[in-house]
């Protein structure tokens, strides 16, 4: 009751953030069936990992994998689709376990999230859902970024840069600039 209660103000607050029928921009697939929320989802967690790298690249105690942690929690209490949220749990568990290991610097949990989206790509390339007109493929294209590929790899160092401008130019929407929401 207490988080619908949130919830509720939240989209009182914000002028109904949480359409039903969005109309999507930059994730707009060539029917409603395609891209739109999920495409709209990766974008958030590439803009949370790459703002929280922009925000916190000074700070040496920053833990890298909470963002994505975060991520992967909300996965597993939120996503709806049950098939894909087993295929994230178990890439961000076996296939490409998200330890501090694998994520030991700030700037990794920009690369972990990317390396991630792209084995999603690459496992969704040529299934139904895939929107015709917006096949999957290893991101970003030579097209977006010539410089991240080079004699058929990635440049994780030209990925990274490619990441901070691209992700990084996304700002935060705030119609109530100077009002704090209270949850107590």
């Amino acid at each position: 009751i207490f988080l619908y209660s949130i919830f509720l103000l939240w989209r009182r607050v914000y002028a109904n953030p949480f359409p039903v029928n969005a109309s999507w921009q930059h994730c707009k697939g060539t029917t409603p069936t395609f891209r739109g929320y999920t495409c709209g989802l990766w974008t958030t967690f590439h803009a949370l990992t790459v703002h929280t790298y922009i925000d916190t690249i000074k700070d040496n105690n920053v833990n890298a994998l909470k963002p994505l942690k975060s991520i992967q929690g909300w996965v597993r209490g939120f996503f709806g689709c049950q098939h894909c949220k087993n295929h994230f749990m178990n890439m961000t568990t076996n296939i490409l376990p998200m330890t501090e290991r694998r994520v030991r610097h700030p700037q990794d949990m920009m690369t972990y999230l990317w390396r991630a989206h792209n084995i999603v790509n690459n496992r969704l390339h040529g299934d139904p859902s895939e929107d015709p007109q917006f096949t999957k493929v290893q991101f970003p294209p030579p097209f977006l970024c010539p410089t991240c590929h080079s004699g058929g790899q990635f440049s994780r160092r030209q990925v990274r840069n490619f990441l901070l401008r691209y992700y990084g130019s996304i700002k935060p929407h705030n119609r109530l600039r100077n009002r704090q929401l209270a949850f107590f």
